[in-house]
């Protein structure tokens, strides 16, 4: 989770033995300078660095700039060099100083998938620009930056200790023996903070203060730098476009609700009279723009996890909007463009043809490449209040103690009765006594027993050796469908632009599972719960067809799912998902570029059809009136 501040700044250089390489990917070919002549020359040489930007605090002294943080790292702002010039500011992510040694393997497992989405040019996924190598680091409140030395006095630096028994890296002195470990440097992190561990201020209003940058040698991501969240977006985007439309001097208008299939013929009429009087004024036209930026940001999304799941074979598992950064036009490139606008429908065509924000997928810190792996349940809590609307109903309940014993015998084991319904292929069943996890169990295949009926369990792991005094629980792996319901709620977050509205929706969701109710509009159109949830979306356009991609994307096991359980792995969903946004997306464009012309047609037919109604009744009334003359 990445909650970001926004903070005037100042640099810092990283020290040497710190700076990074050339980006991930096969390096340029080209000379290198003092080379024998004829040498095979496959590499250049590169003056890449890196700097920390810095703030002053409170209390004047200096401090790194914090973009964001999460359970396992923190996300510092940066800027790169290349033979000292500027080049761009970036995102420098490093693992917090209590890290474990299991999460610097999930934060290596994130490196390596990050190194390959970035040499094949990943879909709307965050760009890496390096991985660097970086020793322990310290910033002082005086703005050095600075290597601890061992804060006993004997001058050594202090150097990265392994020990297979902890479960925490180590700093360690060499020369007397020192040691602090990361379970314990939220305690004793002032150690390293004041003299003799740092040498520039021995006194001084700086003599106590610092912040730990980074704990022990580890690597580190260089990403491209991305300060808006999708939180941030959706919650001032709405207050930007009233500015915008006062701007202009046009008034901001609420539109009511069209008439959906389903509603009685009388109002879906006078909806439609409406429709053709006032779909190409400006106001309407409006509400449909912010429409199509809306379902433009859906495509973005579903082409990420649509590239992901088919072309690279990655789940997420941890899509939720403070995973998705919002990727802009700089703020003086669209300060140039509303200047160079003089008419509001001019603001109009730039905001359907010229798009400005666009989503960027973030921090793969728990997904998974071909197989899954347990790392979603080695984590304790399943999410935060901003995630849970967005997990699945797996993910929501994904690890639970199984009450019943189980006895296994040559791999296989009958499955109590109060565990059938909730049992699957790919489940897992976690010793808690096995903290290493050399007993977790994988359910590959369930069968009925045809002498009496009860579901057998076929496994593959061994089993532990003491069985008495069992502590099983039942762990749900996350794959493609998990991803997909944080797909289907982050639309309807998009669209809504409200985290209690995705709430609701869930609780929805959750109730269409025990109900036999067909999702198409006709069928929905009937339910109450249905209907509000459809209302809260401000935009009264296209509602219907995005409301039941929507469900299809989370309900599973219905004929009309795109997924047929949660533990379905392909990617045929994902495809799917994508060509069914795109084209309400395409639909919702043609209908606003041919708004006027379209309306113009409308009107002259219905006046036309007024007139020859008149015409109609007028000779009718003649033909009465000679009718009654000659009698």
């Amino acid at each position: 989770m990445l909650t970001l501040v926004q903070k005037p700044e100042s640099t810092q250089p990283i020290p040497p033995g710190a700076t990074g390489g050339p980006p991930p990917g096969p390096p340029p070919r080209g000379p290198l300078r003092g080379a024998p002549p004829g040498a095979s020359l496959s590499a250049v040489q590169a003056n890449v660095s890196y700097q920390f930007l810095m703030n002053q605090d409170p209390n004047g002294g200096c401090e790194p700039i914090e973009l964001g943080h999460g359970k396992f790292a923190k996300v510092y702002k940066g800027k790169q060099l290349s033979a000292g010039q500027h080049v761009r500011f970036v995102a420098i992510k490093v693992l917090h100083d209590y890290a474990k040694s299991a999460e610097e393997r999930l934060f290596k497992q994130e490196i390596e998938l990050l190194k390959e989405m970035t040499a094949d040019v990943g879909v709307n996924v965050v760009s890496t620009l390096d991985i660097i190598q970086l020793e322990p680091m310290v910033m002082c409140g005086c703005g050095n930056i600075y290597h601890p030395a061992c804060p006993k006095g004997c001058g050594a630096p202090l150097e990265r200790k392994d020990n297979p028994a902890e479960s925490h890296p180590a700093l360690h002195c060499a020369a007397c023996g020192y040691e602090l470990s990361g379970r314990y440097i939220n305690e004793q992190y002032f150690e390293l903070l004041e003299y003799p561990a740092k040498r520039c201020c021995p006194e001084g209003p700086s003599a106590k203060s610092g912040r730990i940058l980074n704990f022990v040698d580890r690597e580190a991501i260089v990403m491209e730098l991305l300060e808006e969240s999708l939180v941030d977006f959706v919650g001032h985007r709405r207050g930007d476009l009233q500015a915008l439309c006062a701007r202009y001097g046009q008034p901001w208008v609420e539109l009511e609700g069209q008439a959906q299939r389903g509603d009685p013929w009388h109002r879906r009429a006078r909806s439609w009279l409406e429709d053709v009087w006032r779909q190409d004024r400006p106001h309407v036209l409006f509400h449909k723009a912010i429409l199509l930026e809306k379902v433009r940001m859906m495509v973005e999304l579903a082409e990420s996890v649509a590239w992901l799941h088919s072309e690279k074979s990655i789940v997420h598992k941890d899509l939720a909007p403070d995973n998705l950064m919002i990727s802009s036009a700089s703020a003086e490139a669209a300060v140039r463009q509303r200047e160079a606008t003089s008419d509001f429908r001019d603001v109009l065509e730039d905001m359907i043809s010229s798009p400005r924000a666009h989503i960027r997928v973030i921090d793969f810190g728990l997904s998974d490449k071909n197989e899954l792996t347990r790392s979603w349940y080695e984590d304790e809590v399943a999410g935060g209040s901003i995630k849970h609307p967005f997990l699945s109903p797996e993910a929501c309940r994904h690890k639970f103690r199984i009450a019943q014993p189980l006895t296994f015998e040559g791999g296989r084991f009958r499955i109590p009765k109060p565990l059938a319904t909730d049992l699957m292929e790919t489940d897992i069943l976690a010793d808690e006594r096995d903290q290493r996890h050399n007993h977790d169990l994988e359910i590959i295949r369930i069968e009925r027993d045809q002498s009496n009926g009860e579901l057998i369990a076929s496994f593959r792991g061994e089993p532990p050796l003491n069985d008495k005094n069992q502590q099983f629980h039942l762990v749900r792996q996350l794959g493609e469908a998990h991803d997909l319901y944080a797909v289907g709620a982050l639309f309807y977050f998009i669209l809504t632009e409200q985290q209690q509205d995705v709430e609701a929706l869930g609780k929805f969701v959750g109730s269409l599972e025990d109900v036999p109710l067909p999702l198409t509009p006709k069928a929905l159109a009937k339910n109450d719960h249905y209907l509000k949830r459809r209302n809260a979306v401000p935009e009264k356009f296209w509602q219907d067809e995005l409301m039941v991609l929507i469900l299809r994307a989370m309900v599973r096991g219905r004929p009309e799912s795109l997924k047929s359980s949660r533990i379905a792995r392909d990617a045929t969903a994902a495809r799917h998902l994508l060509r069914e946004t795109k084209k309400i997306y395409h639909g919702i464009q043609q209908e606003i570029l041919s708004a006027t012309r379209v309306a113009r047609l409308q009107r002259l037919l219905l006046v036309g059809a007024a007139a020859a109604f008149g015409v109609v009744i007028f000779l009718m009334a003649m033909l009465i009136a000679v009718t009654r003359h000659q009698g």
